[in-house]
Formats: structure tokens, sequence, C-alpha cells
């Protein structure tokens, strides 16, 4: 029997053409291979790839497991039907595979017209359709405001034609038929894979019109970039209730006292400079410092680097020597339920954490010098938002905001707009230019951010 590729618990994103190979022996930890042997062993040798069907291969050794890329569907095919190989083979069969290509998983942006139906009454209407992915995000604006909308990530089921099952455009939970006040909703669908997995201000549809299936020709086809109009209401399913929670009441909030630094090191491999920079650091009183361009080698280095930092934990992405590698320490012990992840080796890595019964996650990005690479990046980047924790993405993107008008400019606006966040810095000193690179020609401008999702940017 073959070992059957499962989806993975807990990703919110869609890779395309992607295989996460999850260690199974938790109580061997020092058993998890190095990357080398890994794809020769397991890649090459049980699998029968070769280099001209990867795209990449990723360890993260703190959630032992490597994702690994093929280059043709007909690799990626040949991974999941020769599961049965792996099981077979002394190293692969201490893995688990999970597919991370998705097809189905959407962003839902469901608009309220009643602010008080309950997310749950929404979860219950979305399961006909699809798994609901746990968690959900209130889409707030600059003021920290909910503006209405709720947003969801949906596993559609096929529906046996070719395209997917979805909910209409406008639906009511209590039979009150929209723009009325009661528990009507409408709801506009992104792709949460491929051309466009931000969500859009605005509500997609001028319905009603006929349902339709995602990908059918007519008033609901796939756009450009990837929008869904979807049409027609639908019968009730539940009755809203009031009780929904408000917001806090006035005073300081609760991660005023919160204060985030991030920095390019530009390598701490030499001792010296390092006990500098931790030194620098540890002065200030950031509770969370990131770290770009550490050039970290090896797990070595990780263990060195988290014993020197003395004032909390810290946690790494190893990249090359001389190029990446990124880490996010904390300024005191005060930090709870860690929980780090990489999103792209040596230069995305996220921590979920608690600080004083607020639950964070933490982002921290060294983009790639080279353009052509930042679309593909801040895709990467974009489904790690979507979480109902405070979110904070901090590092050097490389991007001037303030530059050309470009495509990676374009993207950049795109993710900040698409999460409601707010540059940190421009809110904090809208009259100073901030900027943070400078060449020996006189030329400066600003590549690195600290954005933030309301209300806690202050």
């Amino acid at each position: 029997m073959e070992q059957e590729p499962r989806q993975t618990p807990g990703f919110l994103g869609s890779v395309p053409r992607t295989v996460r190979f999850q260690w199974k022996d938790a109580e061997a930890g020092d058993a998890f291979p190095d990357r080398v042997p890994f794809i020769r062993e397991v890649l090459f040798g049980a699998l029968g790839l070769g280099t001209q069907d990867l795209i990449c291969a990723q360890r993260n050794n703190a959630a032992r497991f490597f994702d690994v890329s093929m280059s043709s569907e007909e690799a990626y095919r040949r991974v999941l039907e020769r599961g049965v190989d792996v099981r077979d083979h002394p190293l692969g069969r201490r893995f688990e595979l999970h597919s991370l290509d998705q097809n189905g998983r959407r962003m839902v942006t469901v608009h309220l017209f009643n602010p008080f139906v309950t997310a749950e009454a929404i979860r219950t209407f979305l399961r006909r359709y699809g798994e609901v992915q746990p968690g959900e995000r209130m889409v707030r604006d600059e003021l920290g405001i909910w503006n209405g909308r709720r947003q969801y990530m949906v596993d559609f089921r096929e529906d046996g034609k070719g395209g997917l099952t979805h909910p209409p455009a406008y639906f009511s939970l209590n039979g009150v038929s929209p723009p009325s006040a009661g528990g009507a909703c409408s709801m506009a669908m992104r792709a949460a894979a491929g051309r466009d997995i931000w969500p859009t201000p605005g509500v997609a549809g001028v319905g009603p019109v006929a349902p339709r299936t995602v990908g059918e020709e007519g008033p609901t086809e796939v756009g450009a970039e990837g929008s869904v109009d979807l049409g027609a209401p639908a019968a009730a399913i539940a009755t809203s209730s009031p009780g929904v929670a408000r917001g806090p009441a006035p005073g300081p909030h609760p991660l005023a006292d919160l204060t985030i630094l991030t920095t390019n090191v530009r390598g701490l491999q030499k001792a010296t400079k390092r006990t500098a920079v931790f030194r620098d650091l540890a002065s200030t009183s950031a509770s969370i410092c990131c770290l770009q361009e550490v050039h970290l080698r090896d797990q070595r280095d990780e263990a060195l680097f988290s014993q020197e930092w003395r004032r909390g934990k810290a946690y790494w992405s190893v990249g090359g020597v001389h190029s990446t590698g990124v880490g996010i320490l904390f300024g005191d012990r005060s930090f709870e339920k860690v929980s780090p992840f990489t999103i792209v080796q040596g230069r995305a890595l996220g921590v979920d954490a608690t600080w004083r019964g607020q639950n964070l996650r933490v982002l921290c990005v060294y983009a790639p010098v080279d353009p052509s690479s930042h679309i593909a990046f801040l895709e990467a980047l974009a489904p790690f938002c979507f979480t109902n924790r405070h979110v904070v993405v901090a590092g050097d993107f490389n991007i001037n905001l303030e530059g050309r008008d470009d495509v990676s400019v374009k993207h950049l606006k795109k993710l900040v707009a698409g999460f409601s966040l707010i540059d940190g810095f421009k809110f904090c000193n809208p009259g100073s230019p901030g900027h943070t690179w400078h060449n020996s020609r006189g030329a400066s401008s600003r590549i690195d951010y600290i954005l933030v999702a309301p209300p806690h940017y202050s």
C-alpha cells in the first residue's frame, strides 16, 4: 500500500508542486539528517529524482521537516506515486509525506452587513462547501477599527465538473436579504496560490445571478488576477445572535510597551563583532530584535549564537555563509508558548509567541537583492500574515516603497494594503525620510521596514 501524502496540519498557504517530508521520530531529534544526506539518500536514492527534477529543497531544523519543490508536474506526481519506496527505505521510512500543493485552498473574505453575526455561524455555513482551516482574521483600518470583514482560509471541494464548489456572493444567515441589517453577508474569494493571494477591499459581484462553479464561463469566471465573482442568495442555515466580542475599553493598548528593532548585521561569524553586536542590542529596550544577514553556517552556529545571547531565547534560520541567514532574539524571558517556523530558508523566519496574554506572530525577513525574485518571495510570505494573532513583519525588504513604481513596489504595497499593515516608522515619524541604506556616492533610500497590523502600532 502506498504512503498517501496528506495535507499539512496548520499550513495556511499552498505551494505548487511541493511535498513536505515531516520527520516522525520526535524522540530521536539528534538523528534528523542534514540537507545533503537527505537529498542523496531519499530524493536521489529512494525516489530516483535527479537535480533537473528539483527547484528547491529546504531544511527546517526547528520543526523537523524538508520542503521539496519539483521542477515539473511529472516529477511531483512521481514523488506522490512512489511513496511506497520512501516507506521501505531505511531513512525515508522515518518521514511522513504531506502535499503542500492544495489547489482548492482559497482565502475567503466575508463582509457582514450585521456585525453581530457570530464567527461560528459563518464557519458553519462555509463548511457546507469545504474544510474551514482553524482561525480567522478581522480586517481593521488604519485606526484599528474593524471594517466589518472577516477572512477565512477554506479548502473547497471539487464539484466533479473540473471546478470547485463555493458559496454564493450574497447569503443570509437568518433570512434577511442584503443590504438590510439582519444577518446578511457578502463574500469575495481570492486564490491562495498563484497570481494573487492577498485580500482586496470591497465585495465581488453585483448579484443576484445564477450560482456557478469556479472555472465555468460567464460572470463567475476567474479574472486576470484570480478574483472570483459569486452570485445568488442562499437559504438561512443558522440564526445570528448578539454577543460578538467588542473592542477593549479606552486606555493603553496591551502591546503599547512592546518594542521592536530590526537591523542588517552583515555577518556575525567573527566572535569580536558578534560580542559587540549582542552587547549593543542588549543595551536597548527592544523586546524583539530581528536580524538579517547573520551568516550562520550550520546548527552548531545556531547553538553557539543562542548561548551567547543571554537576555532571552533566540531562533535562527540558516542561510549561506556569505549571503543570508536571519534570526529573532527576544529581549527578555516573558515570552511564552514560543513556536518558531521557517518560511523561506535563510530569508524568512517566523515565531508565534504569547506576551502578557497577547498572541503574537513575528516575521523576520531578508528579501533577495534581485528584483526578479521579489514576487515569489512576497507570495511565500503572504499566507503567514493570515492569522488572528497580532502580526509584525520586520526586516530588510530590499524594496524602496518611495522609489519608482515597479512590480516589486506594487507587490509589497499589495501585501501591506491587503493585510491592513501599518508602516510603523512612518506612523511615528511622518516627517522623517528614515533612510536605512546609503552608498559612497551619497545615494540613500529606505529599504527596511517594521510593518504591523492595527491596533497595536502605537
